[in-house]
């Protein structure tokens, strides 16, 4: 049984009550239970609405309740949030609202909140959350730990985090790493190729980076302290006799690479999220 209590606190860390309210902070696999809970726990009638005037709370108290769930306001007060920002940004609340919320980015911010960049950019030391590369060097982006159709943009910044352009085009719109095809082994359809230079260049692996370094943003070589915070990791195979399948890599700091095959995201093939 998921515990809907935990969910709602895991939603609202992130800011889906408007800002965070603190509790444990949530790893990838209890977002990944969020992911497998959200809808399933909603009422239909809540993210396709037929007036903008309908009353959801007691909508989603009935639904929870009808699944023998414990509720209380702050659960109800999250899944109501999450309904509203889903229903407002589908054609459905855009043809009867006439309104819809934009996802904003780190431009927005540039011209809105500096305060707030500097400080997950201070937060982070000015590095990709998940590979580490310096932000000088790449083109910084501005992710939604949630997916932003989910609790949209709360103004602390608590659903925010820095990455790398190609970072947040991998993630895309997954709530959890756990959602990912690749983490399961499964490369059916996959032909394994090099171009000669001891770099990989598949469009297809671009999840089996980002899986792995949302798992293991550390090199994890024994004894090694390198992080995301103060190096540039990589991922690389363990096996070079295996394929490149999740299972077979690990994650390696500048440090430690010693001239290993390693994968990279081909920007020009990646499509943003």
């Amino acid at each position: 049984m998921i515990n809907v209590k935990r969910v709602s606190e895991v939603f609202a860390y992130h800011g889906a009550l408007g800002e965070r309210i603190p509790t444990t902070p949530p790893n990838e696999r209890e977002r990944m239970r969020c992911a497998r809970a959200v809808f399933y726990f909603l009422p239909v009638q809540a993210l396709r609405r037929n007036s903008v005037d309908v009353l959801v709370k007691p909508l989603i108290r009935a639904r929870l309740e009808s699944l023998g769930l414990s509720v209380n306001d702050q659960v109800t007060s999250v899944f109501k949030g999450i309904a509203d920002q889903y229903f407002q940004t589908s054609r459905f609340g855009r043809e009867l609202a006439r309104y819809c919320p934009r996802k904003l980015g780190v431009p927005d911010l540039k011209a809105g909140n500096m305060n707030l960049l500097r400080r997950l950019r201070e937060e982070q030391n000015h590095r990709c959350a998940y590979c580490g590369i310096l932000f000088v060097n790449c083109t910084e982006s501005l992710d939604h730990v949630i997916p932003w159709r989910l609790i949209g943009d709360p103004p602390d910044g608590s659903n925010y985090q820095l990455l790398c352009s190609e970072c947040n085009s991998a993630k895309g719109d997954l709530l959890s790493c756990y959602q990912a095809q690749s983490i399961h082994n499964w490369m059916y359809s996959i032909v394994d190729s090099v171009d000669g230079s001891r770099v990989l260049r598949m469009e297809e692996f671009r999840h089996i980076k980002y899986v792995r370094l949302a798992l293991s943003s550390k090199c994890q070589v024994h004894g090694c302290t390198a992080t995301s915070r103060n190096s540039i990791l990589s991922v690389t195979r363990i096996d070079k006799e295996g394929v490149w399948c999740f299972k077979n890599t690990t994650v390696k700091c500048a440090d430690h690479i010693n001239g290993d095959e390693v994968l990279v995201y081909n920007s020009d093939r990646v499509q943003s999220a």
